[in-house]
């Protein structure tokens, strides 16, 4: 599981010239998480037997699984999720007006389809399991199955090379990774991505790193789907859909649990199982999902490729998981809707 720390002050901040940088809060943690709810006692402890990790393991998921977003977290994702929201409904010049300083376009600088290896990233083969949200696929009238075993769903996994530590409670889990993946899975014939394991070097690298130019989720999928689509036109001769569903899957970012776990306690509800708890896009709750870790990114996917992906914003989000006594999974899925431009 990765988890990349990221300082409280530096969560869903604007950085550099920007208002709006979805990549800053792309798949970021809080140092703090984790302190709150480690007990004191184990602070200096360097080694633990099995029996005694697997009891602190399950003490720490359950703090961690009910434990909700603090004021400061809220108020973040809450006001970047309103401003996303209204970057996806306004015409491409008025959403470049929402940047700082404002912009003449909000369009990305990745509108066409590139080779990877153009900007540093290398592909690796793998077939995908989407075994977790099979029951939300079928539901929805969409093909669980990937392509290698005669369905739709196409793995793309594109990594760059890079260092991220990844944390955990005990000094003996800390690993540090040599890649950081991209890995998302696509479905032309039913409008569909699913966010598999993303790394946003953004989040991952240290400090004052320079950033591969490709570094944000939401121009990886895009660029991601746009080979998905062209590959399976090649396959079955056809374009396929527009984008209709966006899924988060198996999320292990913490401030974005935080604040499912308290937009859920906030509607007196508790994680379900799918179909589980549809959320406007414009209640309040709605907006903080939008503005989250896991959520911002969906909303730039949207707002910087109006021209290729056609005016779209998200009108709902479903929350729903799985919940068991060692593990327990949340998944968010975005639905999206086509919209008439506005002033």
């Amino acid at each position: 599981m990765r988890i990349p720390i990221m300082s409280e002050e530096n969560i869903g901040v604007a950085q550099e010239s920007s208002l709006v940088v979805e990549s800053s809060a792309e798949e970021t943690s809080t140092e703090e998480s984790f302190a709150e709810i480690l007990p004191a006692k184990n602070a200096n402890r360097d080694s633990f037997t099995v029996e005694e990790f697997e009891q602190e393991t399950e003490q720490l998921n359950i703090g961690l699984w009910t434990s909700v977003a603090h004021d400061l977290l809220w108020d973040k994702a809450s006001q970047k999720g309103d401003l996303v929201l209204r970057m996806m409904k306004v015409n491409n010049h008025a959403a470049g007006q929402l940047f700082n300083p404002p912009r003449d376009s909000a369009e990305s600088a990745f509108t066409d389809a590139i080779m990877p290896s153009d900007e540093g990233y290398r592909t690796k083969y793998e077939v995908g399991d989407l075994s977790a949200v099979e029951g939300a696929l079928k539901d929805l009238g969409v093909c669980h199955l990937p392509i290698h075993h005669g369905g739709y769903n196409q793995l793309e996994w594109w990594e760059s090379v890079g260092r991220m530590k990844e944390e955990g409670p005990y000094e003996c889990v800390d690993v540090w990774k040599t890649t950081l993946p991209f890995i998302n899975m696509l479905n032309p014939k039913h409008g569909v991505i699913l966010a598999i394991d993303n790394n946003s070097p953004a989040a991952c690298l240290p400090v004052n790193t320079t950033l591969p130019r490709l570094h944000k989720w939401s121009d990886v999928a895009f660029l991601q789907w746009l080979k998905a689509r062209s590959d399976y036109r090649m396959r079955r001769g056809k374009s396929g859909v527009s984008l209709q569903y966006v899924f988060r899957v198996k999320i292990v970012n913490w401030d974005t649990i935080y604040l499912i776990n308290r937009v859920l306690a906030e509607l007196d509800e508790s994680l379900q199982r799918w179909p589980g708890v549809e959320i406007s896009a414009e209640t309040s709750q709605g907006k903080v999902l939008l503005g989250s870790p896991n959520g911002a990114g969906v909303g730039f996917l949207l707002a910087q490729h109006k021209r290729q992906l056609g005016h779209k914003v998200v009108d709902h989000i479903r929350i729903f998981g799985e919940i068991g006594r060692h593990i327990r999974y949340v998944h968010l899925l975005f639905v999206i809707k086509d919209v008439e431009q506005t002033a």
